[in-house]
């Protein structure tokens, strides 16, 4: 419905509030490999703790009991969900949790966390909270969920953060992600402005020095502190580096992204040295985590040497992993690299020994019982054929929703005849561009009696399209719509150039207008839209290393604030973003002057828009103005008098929108 097609309510605006509260909310699995041996080894008040997790920016770690968390359940298996941030004072968390347990490959997302206590974590409350009786062991024992003597526990977490109310606008701006990536990618290979050489072999490399020691402390003291190295040309040599890896590397620092490489397994190890060298710390751990992937009984040896010799804790973590089963230990063992490996780095072997060894019960913290690790992958030896990693079969899935209201149904009903229809606003999901398409008195004659609505793939001018999509409909009053349970079990639909699908005979418009979901003659319709993408098949492995967020954004703009290696000075008197075309930073304005949009402001905003053709702009304005105590206030405060002069053709503008009517078929 356009903003004027229901004048009549002059008190309906174009934006909603609503109370939040902001849930974040994520899951652990934890598998139990040797049933047996835990329930024979821990005693009743003693737990098996998986590795830490986090969720909601907190630490979190699952606490296992298999003889029960006290006398009490002794017959039972207890699980608690345990704050592990002890070390952090006044810290106070709400959360809410739900246990499941089965076999391996059946363990599922539970449908919803919303029923679920809340309960408080630190302070003054406890760390942790479970379920003491979570299962009786006898019962478990017999199930179906316990298969050659191992089992899956996974724990749903939602952390709650405080309530607050927000208001809800129609966006009528989309600011794009940031190109500053791309352009720094650009200036490397232009060599605009470069003040340095690099000679690294027989190659010769281009840079700025100013953006090398922005991202890097040891560039930073090379070029400018007092290690500066180069001659009186500006030239500094690399030795024992490959051009190649330094290639990357600059790349790497330009972009915080790395390109896809021939021989990854080979580069990555040389990347690591060089990150290593010049403390790019996510480099580091970027080549770390692809490292994982290539262990192997051939390539253990170096991989572990380098993880020892560089730090990389969480790549060791994967070697050892990978020795925890008896098969690649043996194998692996008759290599004469590792036997090199014994001689060189004795304190691995220590360390190694130390792992395979099963580790004895320790007092807890908390609670008056006992805590151990969880069991490593060769604490269950006997067991040679557990692989450390797991196949899927997977299609990428994105998913999205779109909620249309309608605030005049009976107006929609008297003036939309049978067979055309009511589009919402465009909307995307899976890259794809999304319309409903809502049909008061149904979609063809058959159908006259109903409601119909359809999804419409809104891009015609895109030839050969073809997108596998599912979606549902719901229809309620406005605070009422929920989201739809689930839509795995939905038909998939193959939309091509503007094709469309839907329900001609979504609800019988007599029992409609009877039910609790029309009131005030209002409504809304939500759409839930999953994309499907190619099937394909896809390794999961434990992730022993996590990359953390680039940090390009942030030390650039340290470096403005040093104004290290700066080479120019700017006098601002009045400038603009429109005058040096930042098309990205004219769209943020953009976004946050729609919140302004007043009775006092609309007249200068919108001959801002009109001036710097800011179209989304200028429709929240329009939008605004749709509104007739907005419209007839703004009239009355003479806002529009100078506006009429000087931008006549806005006036036309304005006119054709206010008169027209909803989009029609």
């Amino acid at each position: 419905m356009a903003p004027a097609a229901c004048r009549g309510s002059p008190s309906r605006f174009g934006s909603a509030s609503a109370i939040v509260a902001d849930t974040e909310t994520g899951y652990h699995l934890l598998k139990i490999g040797c049933y047996s041996r835990t329930k024979a080894t821990t005693p009743t008040g003693s737990f098996l703790r998986s590795s830490q997790f986090t969720v909601g920016s907190h630490r979190w770690r699952i606490n296992y009991y298999p003889n029960g968390e006290s006398a009490d359940c002794a017959d039972y298996i207890s699980l608690y969900l345990s704050l592990d941030e002890k070390a952090s004072k006044n810290v106070k968390v709400k959360a809410q949790f739900q246990f499941q347990i089965s076999f391996t490959d059946k363990v599922e997302k539970p449908h919803s966390l919303a029923s679920a206590e809340v309960n408080t974590y630190g302070g003054e409350s406890f760390w942790s909270w479970g379920c003491p009786k979570f299962i009786k062991r006898d019962g478990f024992e017999k199930s179906k969920d316990l298969r050659d003597d191992s089992f899956t526990i996974r724990c749903d977490v939602a952390v709650i953060g405080e309530i607050r109310t927000e208001i809800t606008t129609t966006t009528f701006v989309s600011v794009p992600p940031s190109e500053l990536n791309q352009q720094f990618g650009n200036l490397l290979e232009t060599e605009k402005g470069a003040d340095v050489v690099f000679e690294v072999g027989d190659e010769t490399f281009a840079a700025h020095r100013c953006v090398l020691a922005a991202r890097s402390p040891v560039f930073n003291a090379e070029l400018y502190g007092l290690m500066k190295e180069g001659n009186a040309a500006g030239v500094v040599r690399i030795q024992d580096m490959e051009a190649q890896v330094f290639k990357l590397l600059l790349r790497f620092v330009y972009t915080d992204t790395l390109p896809e490489m021939k021989e990854e397994d080979v580069m990555c190890q040389h990347l690591l040295v060089a990150a290593d060298r010049y403390n790019r710390q996510r480099l580091k751990l970027m080549c770390e985590e692809k490292l994982c992937k290539y262990v192997s009984v051939g390539t253990l040896s170096n991989i572990l040497a380098l993880a020892d010799q560089h730090h990389c804790e969480g790549l060791k973590k994967a070697c050892f992993n990978f020795l925890g089963s008896p098969a690649n230990l043996s194998v692996v063992i008759a290599n004469n690299g590792f036997k090199h490996l014994s001689r060189s780095c004795p304190s691995l072997m220590e360390e190694l020994v130390a792992m395979l060894a099963p580790p004895p019960p320790t007092e807890a913290s908390r609670e008056p019982a006992s805590s151990v690790q969880a069991m490593s992958p060769a604490a269950c030896r006997a067991d040679p054929s557990r692989p450390s990693s797991t196949s899927a079969i997977v299609a990428d899935t994105e998913t999205g929703d779109h909620l249309l209201k309608i605030g005049c149904y009976s107006r929609t009903k008297a003036t939309t005849p049978t067979g055309s229809f009511l589009s919402s606003a465009m909307f995307t999901v899976g890259g794809h561009r999304w319309r409903i398409d809502y049909y008061p008195n149904g979609e063809s004659a058959d159908s006259a009696d109903y409601i119909s609505l359809f999804l419409l793939l809104d891009e015609k001018a895109t030839k050969n399209v073809k997108v596998q999509a599912q979606f549902k409909f719901q229809i309620s009053s406005t605070d009422q719509v929920k989201k739809a349970p689930s839509l795995a079990s939905t038909e998939v639909n193959t939309y091509g150039e503007g094709s469309s699908w839907g329900r001609a005979k979504f609800i019988k418009r007599e029992d409609f207008e009877k039910s609790n979901d029309l009131r005030d003659d209002s409504f809304v319709i939500r759409c839930d839209v999953a994309v499907i993408g190619e099937i394909r098949t896809e390794i999961t492995t434990t992730t022993f290393v996590t990359v953390p967020p680039p940090e390009l954004n942030q030390q650039l703009g340290d470096l403005l604030d040093t104004e290290k290696g700066a080479d120019v000075v700017f006098q601002v008197g009045d400038k603009m973003s429109y005058r040096y075309n930042l098309q990205r930073l004219k769209l943020i304005c953009e976004e946050r002057l729609c919140r302004y949009i007043a009775v006092a402001t609309v007249g200068n905003i919108l001959a801002l828009a009109d001036q710097h053709h800011c179209d989304g702009l200028k429709k929240a304005c329009f939008h605004f103005l749709g509104s007739q105590a907005n419209l007839s206030a703004v009239i009355a405060a003479d806002a529009f008098e100078h506006l009429s002069r000087s931008c006549p053709t806005l006036m036309k503008e304005l006119v054709a929108v206010l008169s027209l009517p909803p989009y029609h078929a």
